[in-house]
């Protein structure tokens, strides 16, 4: 995978979730790879078009010289806008209305037709066309039986037995055949499966029954490991059989024909994934609940076929595993991600107010960070970075801090500063509990200034002596602070910026508030400071913020 965690995590602040992310090199990695592992001089991959639709990876597909297996007039439409070619797309569909039928023969693509009586319909409206044929191979696998394309109880294809049928049919109506297909079923477990359903199709293609055939299309269904426990298939070993029995074939046929496979999942699968926001936590008796903002209208396998997908919580990948029932936001029952999984701990609203309990005991200038990093989501360098005349003073406990700066630790270099990290400056509204943390932090800082007579520092967190303190000292206190109390070793900074993020997501607030918040607005300065609208929506966020955080009141925090 090229997209890191810290990517990932990006893009859901940015654009928000539910979100797709799909890693475009892997996409055509895994497309190649199937070039290498059949390395047949005439092999054609026709991407399965409803594997994925989506309009960028089909235009990268394009690209590369794909060709592609489509199922309907939608298909299509979409496929010819994305630039490939009428003789790169075939149209296998089920059922089709005569309208549809229509549409799709004045585009010009190729029919796979798997029905007889659809078949002489095709040839009444259009005789002399050409044309595939698809066939039940008799040989049915995959990891479902709602999956499995071909066997006894298929609702596709021409029967083997009927080939003679479909043979009086194609000459009734001058047709000419070039190309024969099959399909097992997605998720193929046992390669002898390929092979035997490649051995039926082929005992069809006779030159007196067909002696126009261009190529031969065994389908996809190539395995996709979803669970861990499951195995990768050889596919180098099954590819060298794939072309044995196919170049056999071939020298009987007499003409080299071409060999087409149209995989969908292999290609994309272990490509995308989709980003959710967990919502809440709650505890049903003996099971843990997390609830997200996507459910089945986003990822509907788990409900239609049970299917397995790999969750992992970004936000703290190296935590202890707990078991969670993950959940959708749909109103049905059986809208979950998984049931009793093992998953990276998620921070709960419960730990961080025991962690805000903990706080009233700590000094001064930690208790502030961290009440800040946890109210505000500002990053540690940003809030090492914080100058006392970031802090704008409107009025009785009310103002804004202007996020600007960042002061981060380099290689070899020591402690640099320099602009935030998408090097735009931001603000933040002020709640009441933040705004009388900084004045008694500030008068703190006025009576050394007074006694000891050390100027005024110009920085916010600065030792004794007005230096600014070094960014590590609040990971590795904060650390320490986290195993006193008993959270998991793996919380750290960046865990209070995410519960600051999934908090006021949780609480309704806007995305766009949100991700601006976050320091992933895209306005200018300018309108972050004046905009006196968007100002309004900060003030709010920062109020559900602090009533969040105060819905078990600390009283202790506040007075200091």
């Amino acid at each position: 995978m090229t997209i890191s965690r810290n990517q990932m995590l990006e893009f859901a602040a940015q654009y928000g979730t539910p979100l797709y992310v799909y890693d475009g090199d892997e996409i055509i990695n895994h497309y190649r790879e199937l070039y290498d592992f059949i390395g047949h001089k005439k092999l054609q991959i026709c991407y399965a078009m409803k594997a994925n639709y989506n309009f960028h990876i089909l235009k990268m597909l394009n690209s590369v010289g794909a060709a592609l297996d489509t199922v309907s007039l939608g298909d299509v439409l979409l496929a010819l806008r994305a630039g490939f070619p009428a003789n790169k797309i075939i149209y296998t569909a089920n059922n089709i209305t005569d309208q549809e039928m229509d549409g799709v023969k004045t585009t010009g693509v190729l029919f796979n037709i798997g029905s007889l009586s659809e078949l002489e319909r095709f040839g009444k409206k259009f005789p002399g066309s050409d044309i595939c044929l698809r066939f039940n191979p008799d040989v049915k696998d995959g990891d479902s039986d709602k999956t499995m394309t071909a066997g006894d109880l298929t609702k596709f294809v021409i029967l083997m037995e009927e080939v003679d049928k479909t043979v009086e049919i194609v000459k009734n109506y001058q047709l000419r055949v070039v190309g024969l297909h099959e399909h097992t079923g997605s998720g193929i477990q046992n390669v002898d499966s390929v092979f035997q359903s490649m051995k039926n199709l082929m005992s069809l293609a006779t030159r007196e029954r067909f002696p126009d055939l261009l190529f031969l299309d065994f389908g996809g269904g190539f395995k996709v490991p979803y669970m861990p426990t499951e195995r990768r298939v050889d596919y180098i070993s099954m590819g060298a059989e794939i072309c044995k029995l196919f170049n056999a074939f071939c020298k009987e046929y007499g003409r080299e024909l071409k060999l087409v496979f149209e995989p969908g999942k292999y290609i994309v699968a272990e490509a995308g994934y989709l980003l959710t926001q967990v919502c809440c936590i709650k505890k049903n008796r003996e099971r843990i609940i997390v609830g997200c903002d996507s459910g089945f209208p986003q990822l509907i396998r788990p409900v239609l076929y049970g299917a397995y997908h790999h969750i992992t919580n970004l936000s703290n990948p190296d935590g202890p595993m707990k078991v969670y029932d993950i959940c959708g936001n749909i109103c049905e029952t059986g809208d979950r991600f998984a049931e009793q999984r093992k998953v990276q701990e998620i921070p709960t609203m419960e730990e961080m107010q025991k962690f805000l309990s903990a706080l009233c005991y700590e000094e001064p200038v930690f208790q502030l960070f961290y009440f800040l990093a946890i109210s505000t989501g500002m990053r540690r360098g940003e809030l090492c970075a914080l100058r006392w005349s970031d802090v704008i003073v409107t009025g009785s406990y009310e103002g804004y801090i202007i996020v600007q700066h960042s002061r981060s630790t380099v290689s070899g270099e020591g402690v640099q500063e320099g602009k935030t990290k998408n090097g735009r400056a931001r603000t933040v509204s002020m709640n009441e509990e933040m705004f009388s943390l900084l004045r008694g932090f500030c008068y703190r800082k006025m009576r050394l200034r007074d006694e000891s007579g050390i100027p005024f520092p110009e920085y916010i967190f600065t030792k004794g002596d007005g230096t600014p303190i070094h960014p590590d000292t609040f990971s590795k206190h904060l650390k320490a602070l986290f195993a006193e109390i008993g959270l998991p070793k793996t919380y750290h900074l960046h865990t209070l910026r995410h519960f600051f993020v999934s908090t006021l997501l949780h609480e309704g607030v806007d995305k766009n508030t949100v991700a601006d918040l976050a320091g992933h607005g895209d306005t200018s300065f300018l309108e972050r400071t004046y905009c006196h609208p968007q100002m309004q929506r900060k003030q709010e966020a920062a109020k559900r913020m602090s009533n969040s955080l105060f819905a078990i009141p600390n009283p202790e925090l506040l007075v200091s």
